[in-house]
């Protein structure tokens, strides 16, 4: 499962050089090493998305540097990095093979298949392996990555309190004051508010027109009004419809 985040932040890792694991103890043409740290950039992330939108979510990609490299491994070995975090939103089962590469590499976050509506601010830990169980870890400090997310329910729209279709939309009159409510933080646009429909106020969450039949358009008596997500950028928005019978 995928998430799509807005980032920044860097920290420094430091990870403590061990032999074991079948691997050298040298890199090349750097002699022994004691230790290597560890860079993730960016190491903070925070972002939001709707229950039912994480599947559209744009993966998250922080990247991981060792300066000095790790030791080389031999052929057919690699190492292994996860995020350790008790807080419902990363899967801490998510293991990334990084290969042999001695430098670095790119991790792609997923997040838990259930994540309860709210906001969860959290961390974990990041640790580098040796093994794809993590059992044989090396030892780090300061290996930790912070974030914040969002999970927003779906966006739900009502005109006079009823939730409307296209094919079953609400039924106004010309001259009446139309409210139509969010149940989240939207952006508001419509059909109807484009071919002149006269605002009368507009909130994050609260919109009020004077219904009246446009003029230019094929179906003057039919309108709708779009409500988008304005927190969480990959979640849906959703329509709400009127008819004005007179």
């Amino acid at each position: 499962m995928k998430f799509s985040f807005a980032l920044a932040a860097v920290a420094a890792l430091t990870v403590a050089g061990c032999g074991g694991g079948g691997g050298s103890t040298e890199s090349p043409g750097t002699g022994p090493q004691s230790t290597t740290t560890v860079t993730v950039t960016p190491n903070t992330f925070q972002g939001c998305t709707g229950v039912q939108s994480r599947m559209n979510a744009v993966v998250y990609y922080p990247k991981v540097n060792f300066n000095p490299p790790l030791p080389v491994l031999p052929e057919g070995s690699s190492y292994y990095a996860r995020l350790l975090t008790t807080e419902p939103v990363i899967d801490p089962a998510e293991v990334w093979n990084l290969g042999r590469n001695p430098n670095g590499f790119t991790m792609a976050f997923s997040l838990r298949d259930v994540i309860p509506e709210g906001n969860h601010a959290g961390g974990g830990t990041l640790q580098i392996c040796r093994d794809v169980k993590c059992t044989d870890v090396i030892p780090t400090t300061g290996n930790t990555m912070t974030y914040s997310v969002l999970v927003q329910p779906e966006t739900r729209l009502l005109v006079a309190g009823v939730h409307t279709t296209f094919s079953e939309p609400a039924q106004v009159h010309t001259g009446d004051l139309v409210t139509v409510t969010s149940n989240i933080p939207v952006r508001w646009d419509g059909s109807m508010i484009d071919y002149g429909q006269t605002v009368v106020s507009a909130t994050a969450t609260q919109l009020q027109f004077i219904a009246k039949k446009a003029s230019g358009i094929m179906y003057p008596e039919d309108g709708h009004i779009r409500g988008m997500p304005s927190l969480c950028n990959n979640q849906p928005g959703e329509f709400a419809a009127f008819h004005i019978v007179d």
